[in-house]
């Protein structure tokens, strides 16, 4: 594992909120990290904490008109599934980083978190929001998004995962380090961000290529260029989509035909 990962994870506590029945399907990653700090989130005690959750929502997606609404927060993931992720102890957060999280009178303070939630069918997992606030505070959190999620996954024993997110965005090589995606649908005509596509994710690597130092890439046997995304759809018709990869040049593709009945 990177030094970086190991610094993380030397720095920053463990958290999940998630309703009892949810945290009995839990279990340690075996990341070495300490012990989790629980909140659930029918006892209104963590309410302090449930503020932060949302001050973090909005630094990581207000800008871009994706931050939830309290009650999304609470009805369409607290109450079904579980966020997870990592946290420090405020007082030892800088007094403008305190100031930027709204800090004053909290303990501990979520930096990074991810929100899956339970399908009612073949045992998987929606993944709705992954953030970190690297490179917004004046810690060194870089690989702190990867490592929440690969935590996240283990931690749930998630063995499917379905997700949406966009083709232009940079969380798309992150998601790659972890596996490949197979294309659900690649347009999403009625999410917010107009590149949007839903993935479904289930051959996860192995820690060591996730962590490792050497960088992990299936084969392919497609190459579409950014501005080529129509091609895609296209392709979309006739054959199960697999992304494997991604760089500023192109996006790299497994195709396989699809049979017909």
């Amino acid at each position: 594992m990177k030094d970086k990962y190991h610094g993380l994870l030397k720095k920053l506590t463990p958290f999940i909120m998630a309703r009892p029945n949810v945290l009995e399907n839990t279990h340690h990653s075996g990341l070495g990290t300490k012990e989790i700090k629980i909140f659930d989130p029918l006892d209104n005690k963590n309410g302090e904490f449930f503020e932060r959750i949302l001050t973090l929502d909005q630094l990581a997606f207000g800008g871009e008109a994706m931050a939830m609404p309290r009650w999304v927060l609470f009805d369409c993931a607290l109450y079904p599934g579980a966020i997870i992720g990592f946290g420090i102890d405020a007082d030892k957060l800088s007094a403008a980083d305190n100031t930027l999280l709204k800090a004053q009178g909290s303990t501990f303070i979520p930096l990074s978190m991810y929100i899956t939630i339970p399908n009612a069918y073949d045992n998987s997992w929606f993944g709705h929001n992954l953030s970190s606030l690297n490179g917004k505070l004046s810690l060194d959190l870089s690989g702190l998004g990867l490592l929440t999620k690969y935590f996240a996954l283990n931690t749930l024993k998630i063995k499917k995962l379905v997700g949406a997110t966009q083709w232009s965005s940079p969380a798309v090589f992150l998601h790659l380090k972890l596996s490949p995606l197979k294309i659900v649908s690649p347009h999403l005509v009625m999410h917010t961000m107009n590149d949007s596509f839903c993935y479904e994710s289930t051959s996860f690597y192995a820690s060591e290529q996730v962590f490792g130092h050497k960088h992990f890439q299936l084969d392919y046997n497609k190459e579409i260029k950014h501005d080529e995304l129509d091609k895609i759809k296209e392709l979309f018709i006739s054959h199960h989509i697999y992304v494997v990869g991604k760089d500023e040049k192109s996006i790299k593709l497994l195709l396989e035909q699809k049979t017909s009945r």
